[in-house]
């Protein structure tokens, strides 16, 4: 649900305003209202509302003044500006400082609902690329730290708190980005890596094990064997064989 503010020193402009938005289609949470940018920053500070209607020419503290104070302070708000044309150089300048968009006066019915619809519609694309870029930066940390830490005793359980998110939540954005589970990645990256160890070294076969995180040496056999159709001596044997033929 959007919540709305509506700034406007003139009473009969700020009530007209709302009835537009109250007949539209639009369904809001809650629709605020003040006299002027001194008394919507109250409004802002308590309510902390989606989208700002504000006037610009107002006494006391102007739409200009309103929109630098909520920059400032980082709320995360979407101003639209009402101007007339003798002050588009202010909707200009308040263009300039980040608001999405101005009504020309006189407010129309359909222009109103018209541009405060736009936004709504924009904001909600952009928090969901927004949403797209975290988790596909999600997927991307999660993979190096199983990189960096795969010879550790690593779980599903104990990544997610690493990053602070619900596991299965994780499980699922992981599958879903990737193709494979996150037990898949992280035994998938010790196996290759003991592959490493298995070509270059004639190491105890149960050092390997332990080296890539593999606790149980049985069970390093079992996932060895399932990823490469093989057990580590026999994958060691092979590849001696096919140095000395080459």
């Amino acid at each position: 649900m959007v919540d709305l503010l509506v700034v406007d020193d003139e009473k009969w402009i700020r009530k007209g305003v709302i009835a537009k938005l109250n007949k539209s289609h639009l369904n809001f949470g809650n629709i605020y209202e003040a006299s002027d940018g001194s008394e919507a920053i109250k409004v802002i500070e308590e309510n902390n509302p989606n989208i700002v209607i504000t006037d610009i020419i107002m006494p006391k503290l102007d739409g200009l003044e309103l929109i630098e104070y909520a920059n400032k302070l980082e709320f995360d708000i979407s101003f639209i500006i009402i101007s007339g044309y003798s002050e588009f150089s202010y909707a200009q300048r308040a263009i300039n400082l980040g608001a999405k968009g101005y009504i020309l006066k006189p407010i129309t019915q359909e222009k109103l609902v018209s541009i405060v619809e736009k936004v709504i519609q924009d904001e909600r694309d952009a928090e969901i690329r927004e949403h797209k870029n975290y988790e596909l930066d999600m997927v991307t940390k999660v993979k190096r730290y199983i990189i960096d830490n795969y010879s550790e005793n690593i779980t599903v359980k104990g990544i997610a708190e690493h990053f602070s998110i619900n596991p299965n939540y994780l499980s699922s954005l992981f599958s879903k980005e990737t193709g494979e589970t996150i037990t898949k990645f992280i035994n998938r990256m010790r196996i290759e890596e003991a592959c490493k160890i298995l070509r270059r070294s004639d190491e105890p076969i149960y050092n390997i094990a332990f080296k890539v995180g593999y606790k149980d040496n049985q069970y390093f056999h079992r996932v060895f064997k399932k990823l490469k159709g093989k057990t580590p001596l026999d994958y060691r044997n092979q590849y001696k064989i096919d140095v000395i033929t080459k």
